[in-house]
């Protein structure tokens, strides 16, 4: 939803240098948003602007920001302004478009929206599987990620109008057992099985 706000940005910030057109790469969204949400580039903010334009203030740009996001924490860096947003305006900008449906057209026109509709198509019965660990392994993360890829693309079909069946498979542990079976009998101790089960298995 850094897409949204960023366009509603680049409005405050034209409104700034009086309607001025602002080309999109001088307010970028930042794939880590651990320095921000998005970054402003000052010089080609000052770029887009007539030459004989008083410089952009710090100020203005501080009100530009803070119009969007009255909590927003600003950090500069040089000719570099990171943005990072509150969690209550990121979360009252996604909140209509959970609770109707809507979706970005694209990522130009951000705050121009459309509602999905099911699909016009017959309607699809659709398997999707999740994690399927293997249960004679520990657990990481992979399956938790596979998991809510998983859980994701379910609910995208549905919206689509589709009978979705989530599957977590859980096979092909026969050959597994058999060879931690055998692999206990010949070289286990019950003493190491009581005290870390799963890493002497």
């Amino acid at each position: 939803m850094a897409h949204i706000l960023r366009h509603r940005l680049l409005q405050q910030l034209s409104s700034a240098v009086n309607n001025a057109k602002l080309p999109s790469a001088c307010l970028q969204v930042q794939a880590d948003a651990t320095r921000g949400h998005l970054m402003l580039r000052l010089p080609l903010l000052q770029q887009a602007l007539a030459e004989d334009t008083v410089p952009v203030s710090n100020e203005a740009v501080k009100d530009a920001i803070h119009s969007v996001d009255s909590a927003a924490i600003i950090t500069a860096k040089g000719p570099v302004v990171y943005v990072t947003l509150s969690p209550a305006v990121l979360a009252a900008t996604v909140q209509p478009l959970l609770q109707h449906r809507m979706t970005p057209i694209d990522d130009y026109r951000p705050a121009v929206y459309t509602v999905v509709q099911p699909t016009s198509s017959p309607s699809k019965h659709i398997v999707i599987e999740f994690s399927s660990p293997n249960i004679a392994k520990p657990f990481h993360v992979g399956h938790l990620r596979s998991t809510v890829i998983g859980n994701s693309l379910s609910h995208i079909h549905q919206a689509c109008g589709h009978h979705v069946t989530r599957l977590n498979y859980l096979g092909d542990w026969g050959r597994q057992f058999g060879l931690v079976e055998y692999g206990f009998r010949h070289y286990g101790t019950q003493e190491l099985l009581a005290s870390k089960p799963l890493q002497h298995l």
